[in-house]
């Protein structure tokens, strides 16, 4: 099961997820193409930091997920075998 949700070829989210990359990265292109060279590096930073911040989570909502599993397989067996 672990090596399942770890798969990085699992589609998770798709289709969604690529169309809503690609509008990000569509808008992303329109917008830097209207800015000075000092806001788009703010957009640049804005971006990445929004990427940094998603990423931080992802560790701790993984592990709360996976024990979450964990925790209700367990109280399956312990019911079953009753």
């Amino acid at each position: 099961m672990i090596e399942r949700l770890m798969n990085p070829e699992h589609p998770y989210g798709e289709p969604d997820y690529s169309r809503f990359s690609k509008h990000i990265t569509d808008l992303r292109q329109q917008l830097q193409g209207q800015l000075d060279r000092k806001s788009q590096n703010l957009l640049e930073q804005l971006c990445n930091t929004y990427i940094r911040q998603g990423n931080a989570m992802l560790p701790d909502a993984f592990a709360d997920g996976f024990w979450s599993a964990v925790e209700l397989m367990l109280e399956y067996k312990k019911r079953n075998l009753l």
